[in-house]
């Protein structure tokens, strides 16, 4: 897996997909859907460090407060200790 390192200021399609820890159809539907900004080098995506680091801040963010949201419905039904 690439090292999240200014040393790699673009990322290819696998590269940041392999970072993100999803697909690549996963990712291509993002940057397809605007969520991800992106320019082609030929017919090929890339990504800059910058934006990539963007996203994955906005991803984990939104993990962490779906876990939250998720615990606290476990809590309110009875079924976390």
């Amino acid at each position: 897996m690439s090292s999240f390192t200014h040393n790699h200021p673009e990322f290819t399609i696998q590269a940041a997909a392999d970072l993100l820890n999803v697909s690549r159809s996963f990712l291509i539907d993002k940057i397809e859907s605007g969520e991800i900004p992106h320019h082609k080098v030929g017919i090929h995506y890339r990504i800059h460090f910058n934006d990539l680091a963007i996203y994955k801040e906005r991803l984990d963010l939104a993990t962490s407060q779906a876990l939250d949201e998720m615990v606290e419905i476990s809590q309110a039904l009875g079924l976390y200790d």
